[in-house]
């Protein structure tokens, strides 16, 4: 998409060679990211597939609600993002 994006807006830029890496990335057991709270008033939010940053913000925010209100509100079983 970026290489897309790129040559619209600079026609004449021609890449010798292209290459994409993904940053750091801590896949789970099960790929799903762990969600939980170490103590009652502190929680973690870590890894997941390295396919899903589509789903981040709605994951964030599932993470803080739980964090902050230490009840799990979403409709998603909470076991699945358990720490193991």
């Amino acid at each position: 998409m970026i290489i897309n994006l790129s040559s619209s807006s600079f026609s004449e830029l021609k890449p010798i060679s292209i290459k994409s890496d993904t940053c750091v990335l801590v896949e789970t057991p099960n790929m799903l990211p762990f969600i939980d709270l170490v103590t009652p008033s502190w929680g973690v939010a870590i890894g997941g597939n390295g396919m899903a940053a589509k789903a981040c913000d709605t994951l964030g925010e599932m993470a803080a609600d739980y964090t902050i209100e230490g009840v799990w509100t979403s409709p998603i079983p909470k076991e699945a993002f358990q720490l193991r």
